[in-house]
């Protein structure tokens, strides 16, 4: 058997932490376990702004890094950040995302999420 594409193990990861999150809270719906990721994802990109932010505190040194990590890594992390809530949403809500919606998925947050940040 070949090995899993990465779509694939993206989409088994969102199942992986959508499960995770049903075993944590089994009382809550999936409006609610939606709600709880989305506070999370929104806490965690909040987290990555302030520590880009908080490297320009540092002269010389903290520019660099600042613009280091805001050129491409505060991207790259907020587009992974993004497609995960958009995959988790769709596990937690019990369907799959078809190839239409992936690559609309990816369309919109190249264009309106990250890249537009």
């Amino acid at each position: 058997a070949s090995p899993p594409s990465a779509a694939e193990k993206l989409w088994a990861d969102a199942q992986a932490a959508a499960s995770k999150r049903r075993e944590a809270d089994p009382k809550a719906d999936a409006t609610a376990l939606f709600r709880q990721l989305l506070r999370d994802k929104c806490l965690r990109a909040g987290m990555v702004g302030s520590l880009t932010s908080a490297t320009g505190l540092i002269p010389g040194l903290g520019t660099l890094a600042g613009l280091a990590i805001d050129g491409v890594g505060d991207l790259t992390y907020m587009a992974r950040l993004q497609r995960q809530l958009a995959l988790t949403t769709f596990a937690i809500y019990g369907r799959e995302p078809t190839a239409k919606e992936l690559d609309r998925i990816d369309r919109w947050i190249l264009t309106f999420g990250a890249g537009g940040s």
